[in-house]
């Protein structure tokens, strides 16, 4: 893929906002497991699994929009939102809709070269944080790819969390996935009694990242409009902080979190595929050659986000 030059400059002053010294904390939501393996997003997921569980006409129907009403009057959960839709659904049938859901979202083993690129900074110290909110497992495969458990605290739940991991935060790499993981059904959000909110220690241990020191937050696939979390990294981060954007756009964030982004946006589209935007990135912070092809499938991406 050969970039024109406003693009290779935008790749630069990107690249050089991770260099400001700031802690560089990944977000990662459904568009980027959508781009690299086709994982329906979330109102198509969640289309498919009303149909499927029969609750898209009818009596379930009307007591499935009840569920959907008492969710956003109870909690404020919009009810158009895939994780609103999953709460609800849980609620009427649960067991037919984890196997449904896990249906959807369990691929075989799949190499992704962007995942692998992720992984890669990780483990150079480019990134000290990823916060993963998709259930599916392709980063995760990418990741123990390169790292043992002794190098990485990997935190699924509140039982993952442990003293050492608030006390070695700066020594720590961080991979975390508040919503759970599709390898251990038990741990994904819908289908525990406080759905209503991330896990408490896994909520602390973020705060304590964000607001141990100045951050930057690359924000990749997932709309912070999520109230609840939009509003922990409000209260968590300094004003030194910034947000950046790699989307199809940056109309992503909670208005809250306007003042931390400067238009640090790399915005993808058939010029520059979410792989090369990676891929140059890491060339840009460890000095590595391009040494192998850096194209995926061309999906449409980013388009709605769990």
């Amino acid at each position: 893929m050969m970039l024109n030059n406003d693009k290779m400059i935008m790749i630069e002053q990107f690249s050089g906002v991770l260099k400001n010294g700031n802690r560089n904390i990944l977000i990662i939501g459904a568009g980027a497991s959508n781009d690299v393996a086709n994982l329906p997003l979330g109102k198509e997921l969640a289309q498919k699994l009303i149909e499927s569980l029969g609750f898209s006409s009818g009596s379930k129907s009307k007591l499935f929009n009840k569920h959907l009403y008492h969710l956003e009057k109870t909690f404020g959960f919009a009810q158009d939102d895939f994780k609103t839709i999953l709460f609800a659904l849980n609620k009427m049938d649960n067991e037919s809709l984890l196997d449904k859901f896990l249906e959807s979202l369990v691929v075989s083993s799949i190499h992704s070269n962007t995942y692998s690129i992720i992984a890669d900074l990780l483990e150079k110290g480019v990134l000290h944080t990823i916060i993963n909110f998709n259930f599916d497992e392709i980063l995760d495969q990418e990741i123990s790819k390169i790292y043992d458990r002794g190098n990485l605290n990997k935190i699924v739940c509140d039982k993952d969390v442990s003293y050492e991991s608030f006390q070695k935060v700066t020594g720590f790499r961080y991979y975390i996935k508040p919503h759970g993981t599709i390898g251990f059904p038990d741990t994904l959000r819908f289908r525990r009694s406080d759905y209503y909110r991330i896990e408490k220690k896994v909520a602390e241990l973020i705060h304590k990242i964000f607001s141990d020191t100045d951050v930057n937050i690359i924000v990749v696939g997932f709309r912070l409009k999520f109230y609840e979390f939009s509003s922990l990294i409000n209260s968590s981060i300094s004003n030194n902080s910034r947000i950046l954007i790699i989307d199809k756009t940056d109309d992503i964030l909670d208005p809250n979190l306007d003042r931390f982004y400067a238009n640090d946006y790399l915005k993808i589209d058939e010029k520059l595929s979410l792989s090369y935007c990676f891929e140059s990135i890491r060339k840009s912070m460890i000095s590595v050659e391009l040494t192998h092809s850096i194209e995926e499938p061309s999906y449409e991406v980013m388009d709605e986000r769990r």
